[in-house]
């Protein structure tokens, strides 16, 4: 079991960190608020659980580096989740955000190449190729595999303070995930340290403290930090209970329920089990169950989420993610969509 959580996490969630920085524009005059945009920046981000970020050892990150905004071009939107109801869907069609129907089976894997539609989820088991991923045993605890993967990402991330909007950024096409057993917590918790921007820490950092047993999943923390409009700003969460993110072992139509966080924000979960598929990562076809969970955020911090995970028995990690988000706190919105998937897995 993971200690007592020690401080508030995510914020946020994945791009709302900086819903403080409108404030601090309201009230400082624009020298004061360059003067705090460029502390805000130097000063070194601190990991309240799981150690310092990507390395899983004690301390604080490095100072966040003062790179340049990304200058990426825009990219097709991020694949939408699975649902569980509505007429089948061609899979040349591509999803929207306002509406998404239920993918039509099929028995071919899913290209791990940028995404432009969305993965079609089987009721059947899924057919892989003559290099499959072994399958693990149900009794052992699942656990990862540690190290630094790739993913291929598409997602944008946005933040307005009444009518004022304070950011608009497109994610880059690479990201980095970091898997390592996380500092002072129990003996099967794993940070996974998601970086969106390698090599420009702090501009957009997530970290995920997930627990695992042989029977669940579960998420105990999350910490964002995010850079934007030139202010630096990094929340806490934790998650009291923790949140299931996969019921083992996974079956199709398998559903549950979660409710936890803080004062600031609590999270009541649903997910379901929605189908299986295969993702290819260098060169070997794994089996994966979709999981759909979706958020009702309530508190200070409210709003939905929409979560899907294209989850690995074999490697005990999702390996697709779908995030999307839509909040207000503090008089300020912030909307997130992005799908990330891996593409390489550690050396």
């Amino acid at each position: 079991m993971s200690r007592p959580h020690r401080r508030r996490l995510h914020g946020i969630e994945r791009a709302g960190a900086w819903l403080l920085a409108p404030v601090v524009v309201a009230l400082v005059p624009v020298t004061g608020f360059e003067a705090y945009a460029l502390h805000s920046r130097l000063t070194p981000t601190s990991y309240a659980r799981g150690g310092a970020f990507g390395t899983g050892t004690p301390g604080a990150t490095t100072p966040a580096a003062l790179a340049p905004t990304s200058t990426a071009s825009p990219r097709t939107k991020p694949t939408a989740p699975p649902t569980t109801t509505g007429p089948a869907r061609s899979s040349a069609q591509r999803p929207t955000a306002s509406s998404v129907s239920a993918p039509a089976p099929r028995s071919t894997p899913v290209s791990t190449a940028p995404l432009t539609s969305s993965p079609q989820p089987r009721t059947s088991a899924p057919t892989t190729s003559a290099r499959s991923a072994p399958r693990p045993s149900r009794a052992a605890v699942p656990r990862p595999r540690t190290g630094t993967y790739t993913l291929s990402v598409q997602g944008t991330e946005a933040a307005k303070f009444g009518p004022i909007g304070v950011c608009n950024q497109t994610l880059p096409t690479a990201a980095t995930l970091t898997i390592s057993p996380a500092t002072d917590d129990s003996a099967t918790s794993y940070d996974f340290d998601l970086r969106f921007y390698p090599g420009q820490p702090d501009k957009h950092d997530e970290r995920h403290i997930y627990r695992y047993s042989a029977s669940q999943v579960l998420l105990d923390y999350e910490q964002a930090t995010v850079t934007c409009g030139g202010v630096k700003q990094s929340t806490t969460l934790p998650y009291t209970p923790p949140q299931v993110r996969a019921q083992l072992p996974l079956t199709v139509g398998a559903t549950w329920h979660s409710r936890g966080g803080s004062s600031d924000r609590t999270e009541d979960a649903t997910s379901t089990v929605t189908g299986t598929d295969s993702i290819s990562v260098d060169g070997i076809a794994y089996p994966v169950f979709v999981i759909r969970t979706d958020v009702t955020m309530s508190g200070p911090e409210s709003g939905s989420r929409t979560q899907a995970w294209w989850y690995s028995p074999a490697l005990a990690m999702p390996l697709r993610i779908y995030e999307k988000i839509s909040a207000h706190k503090s008089g300020g919105t912030y909307n997130n969509e992005y799908t990330a998937t891996v593409t390489s897995l550690p050396r």
